[in-house]
This record gives C-alpha cells, structure tokens and sequence, in this order.
C-alpha cells in the first residue's frame, strides 16, 4: 500500500515539473501575455479564492459536468471537456477534446491543450495548484445537484457574460406552467424517484436538481420528499410508501452501459405488490423520464419544463 502510495505521489510530482517547465517555456505567449496585462483579465471570487482571467477567454476546459452544461447554455463551445454519458448534450459536444472522466480529469490532456482558463469544481481543489499552472483555474463550490444555478451564475462571470437570458425565459415558462395549471397546482403532490440497477430505490427531495425545478414550479411534495436538507435517500421496498405521491416521476438512473440491469430492476420494481398498490400507480400517473431529471444545468432543466407541460398539462412536446 505504502509502496503504490510512494509512486502515485511521485507521478504526480513528476506532472506537476511538467506543468511548471511548459509554463516557464511560453510565458512570452500571447495567452500569456494576455492575461498579464491588467485591461485584459478580470478577478472572479470562487471556492478556492480569487483569479484573474482573461476577459475574453478563447480557449476554455471544463473538468465537470455543471460548468460544461454552464458553458454550452451560455452558447460557447469548450476546447476542451472531461465528458459525460448525457445524451442531452452529446450532440453539442462534437469537436471538443475528451480530457477525462467527469470529475477526474486528466492533467496531462488538460495541459496539452494550451488553455486560457479552466472551469470545475470543489472536487477538484486537490489538484487547484497544478491546475493554476496550467492556467488561470475558477473552481465553483459544489455540494449536490442543487448548486446548479449558483455554479452557471459563476461560470458567466468567469466569461464575462450574463445569465440573464436564460433564466428570464426558464422562470417566464415556469410562470405559463402555473398559470396553465390553476387550482390543481396545489392539489398534485409529485413524487421523484429513481431504481439503481442494484436493487432498492431512491426518492429525491428538494434539495436535488429537479427539486429545486419542482419547488420554482410550485409543485407540492409528498412529506418524505420535503426536507429541504433531503438530496437523496436510498429505501428498501418494504418502504416504497414514501415513494407515493399523485404523480411519480421515475427517472432513469443508469449509464449507457447499465441499461440493461436498469430494466431488469424497473420491472422488478413495477412487479412489486407494495409498488402496485401506490396511489400513483393505481391512477396510471408513473411517467418514466430521462437521466437529465438529476441533471446539471439550464438545458437540462428546460427538458424538466418540457416534461412538467407533457404529463401534468398533456401538452405534448
């Protein structure tokens, strides 16, 4: 053990030399130059302090999903992106260089891409400082899934840019659906759950992505969902009761490459006696959605949207 530890800390000594010497070489860059000169950089406050980067940013890497799905809302391509298996994005991701795993970024791709500034998260703060060699780094605070908005609203000052225009038109459209709704938005209690391919369930309180759409929306919540502290908790069947509601929302948990255990636990579940007597299922109101309901940005939610007017008014897409 002591011996894998020796040699994972002296790759990542070894990485860091390299990041250093490369940043010594072309200092005299233009980039470089760039971002040296005061007019031309600007200083955003993140979770690990305070950067200057450049005012208009040209070569730009994100390391996770929430800042990739932040970038592309606000209509600018990344040179580069540690990936995802969402399908709601894979089509605005052709032509952008994989430099890793959501999350776990590879340093040395990262740096092979001369960017001029780097976006991610507080999971990668063990590797701020090397990633500050490479270029200025913004990394957002990130707690769950319900951080979605602060970390967009970090991203556009990072680029110089607002998010006024999304979220004027993501909170006009949550406005038509309540208008369109009337007096039964108060009398639906919507339930969000999910099924991992290795047995049990989930249900997914306010404090989640799609909480925090479902709580904009004005949608009530079954009470086992409505601590606003609950992102989410993992239930045996014996208490499927708490996944209960006038209308269940069950999302798709699995990767690509999990779907078919995916469909294996769903009819498992729907097989279920106890999931056959919910007051959802009896009324024929389970409406299985896409993995985008726990998703990580302005698109995503849009896609929730689309889903709140197809079930709830039957308006369809």
């Amino acid at each position: 053990m002591n011996y894998c530890k020796r040699w994972q800390a002296l790759i990542l000594f070894f990485i860091s030399v390299c990041i250093s010497l490369f940043v010594a070489c072309t200092h005299n860059t233009d980039t470089v130059k760039n971002v040296s000169t005061p007019s031309a950089v600007r200083l955003v406050k993140h979770a690990m302090g305070e950067t200057l980067v450049p005012a208009n940013p040209q070569r730009i890497v994100t390391l996770d999903s929430y800042t990739l799905e932040a970038v592309l809302a606000l209509n600018i391509k990344p040179i580069g992106a540690a990936r995802t298996d969402w399908d709601h994005l894979r089509d605005r991701l052709v032509g952008v260089a994989n430099v890793g795993l959501s999350g776990e970024p590879s340093l040395e791709k990262v740096l092979a891409l001369k960017p001029d500034l780097i976006l991610g998260n507080s999971y990668q703060q063990s590797v701020y400082n090397q990633l500050s060699q490479i270029a200025p780094t913004v990394l957002a605070k990130f707690e769950n899934s319900s951080d979605w908005k602060e970390i967009l609203t970090l991203v556009a000052q990072a680029l110089g840019t607002t998010t006024s225009p999304l979220m004027e038109q993501y909170y006009a459209r949550l406005e038509d659906f309540k208008t369109r709704m009337g007096v039964r938005l108060n009398q639906l209690e919507v339930s969000v759950i999910t099924v991992p391919p290795d047995g049990g369930f989930y249900i997914y309180g306010n404090d989640t992505f799609s909480g925090t759409i479902l709580a904009d929306a004005d949608l009530r919540r079954p009470k086992a969902q409505q601590n606003a502290a609950t992102t989410s908790l993992r239930l045996s069947r014996e208490h499927l009761s708490k996944a209960d509601g006038d209308v269940i929302f069950l999302w798709n948990y699995s990767s690509p490459d999990e779907q078919g255990a995916q469909i294996q636990a769903t009819a498992k579940l729907k097989a279920d006696l106890l999931w056959q007597q919910l007051n959802a299922v009896k009324q024929g109101k389970v409406y299985e959605v896409p993995h985008y309901w726990i998703g990580t940005g302005p698109i995503a939610a849009n896609l929730v949207i689309d889903d709140l007017f197809t079930y709830l008014l039957e308006l369809k897409k």
